[in-house]
């Protein structure tokens, strides 16, 4: 009887070697988009924070479309306005993120004067 693997074992043992870098090889990937994902996230969160603020210390839109960070894409609009004496103005943001275009986040924040 001779010694070694028949073709049949070996066609086998490279099938399952395909199989394992395949699931390995896919759940990088999967990682990888997961950390875009999240790290888009936070960027657009820090991003609203700092509106936020920048809103509460009642700076224009303008100045603080001038310092919006690398990745995020922001843009505001006058929402309308009721014509009750009681109504209040309020700005519409929209960010999103240049990464992952998908994610869009809308903030609305009032008008301080």
């Amino acid at each position: 009887m001779k010694s070694g693997f028949t073709l049949l074992e070996a066609l086998v043992a490279l099938l399952v070697l395909v199989i394992v870098t395949t699931v390995v090889l896919e759940t990088q990937i999967t990682t990888l988009n997961l950390e875009q994902t999240a790290r888009a996230m936070r960027t657009a969160r820090m991003e609203i924070e700092r509106i936020g603020a920048e809103v509460r210390l009642g700076n224009a839109p303008t100045n603080i479309l001038a310092t919006v960070p690398l990745g995020c894409e922001v843009t505001f609009s006058p929402l309308p306005v009721d014509d009750s004496e009681n109504a209040a103005e309020f700005y519409q943001w929209d960010i999103v993120s240049q990464d992952r275009s998908s994610l869009k986040w809308t903030l609305i924040t009032p008008v301080f004067y």
